[in-house]
């Protein structure tokens, strides 16, 4: 029989992928940044790509926390 937290609940771990280097984020995703990559008015849906913080500096220029 495996081991259970004690309080039964489980914990979901995500993991986002760069989208220009393909590196994996940590758990927290700290200093990853989301970009709206769809066409509005052409694309069924609204798209999301991710970037590390390394990618996003050299796509997008500097990045600030709160530009997301």
């Amino acid at each position: 029989m495996g081991m259970r937290p004690s309080s039964g609940a489980y914990r979901l771990i995500m993991r986002l992928w760069c989208q220009e280097c393909g590196r994996p984020s940590g758990p927290e995703a700290k200093g990853w940044h989301l970009r709206r990559v769809d066409v509005p008015d052409e694309d069924p849906e609204p798209q999301l790509a991710a970037y590390c913080s390394s990618c996003a500096t050299r796509e997008f220029g500097s990045v600030r926390e709160d530009d997301g």
